[in-house]
């Protein structure tokens, strides 16, 4: 009876430990997740009041909103450094910096300028969102 109940408290001990590990992966993920989904939404707030503004010719607007952009993007590295992205990183480098173009071009009312700024703003995202964005529907993502 004593041997018998050695080998299942054993089982019981291990699978406990099993499930801790996995649940601690599962979290760890679900942090990281976290870690770039605010950062995420202000950007993507940022970034439509941003272009709506261009679209009106309010330079204000496009100059508060890329400051934003500038401050917000620098967040996410860690998170991409965590997962390896390389690529990522740079391109959330490459993202600010052109944030800041755009800010500079709003703040001296440079329509030509602004227009270039926000060409190369608009690549780095769309380039970062294709390697590394899945599209869950219902405005919802996971990273890849």
């Amino acid at each position: 009876m004593m041997f018998r109940c050695t080998i299942v408290c054993g089982r019981i001990a291990r699978m406990t430990k099993k499930l801790i590990l996995c649940f601690s992966a599962a979290l760890g993920l679900a942090l990281m997740a976290d870690e770039l989904h605010e950062p995420m939404e202000k950007v993507g707030k940022a970034n439509g009041a941003l272009r709506k503004g261009a679209g009106a010719g309010d330079m204000k607007v496009v100059s508060e909103n890329a400051a934003i952009l500038a401050e917000v993007f620098p967040t996410t590295i860690a998170a991409w450094e965590k997962r390896k992205m390389a690529d990522a990183v740079q391109g959330t480098k490459d993202a600010t910096a052109a944030a800041l173009a755009v800010k500079k071009a709003a703040d001296a009312n440079d329509a030509d300028g602004l227009r270039a700024a926000l060409g190369t703003l608009g690549g780095t995202c769309k380039s970062c969102h294709t390697a590394h964005r899945e599209d869950l529907g219902d405005k919802k993502y996971k990273i890849k």
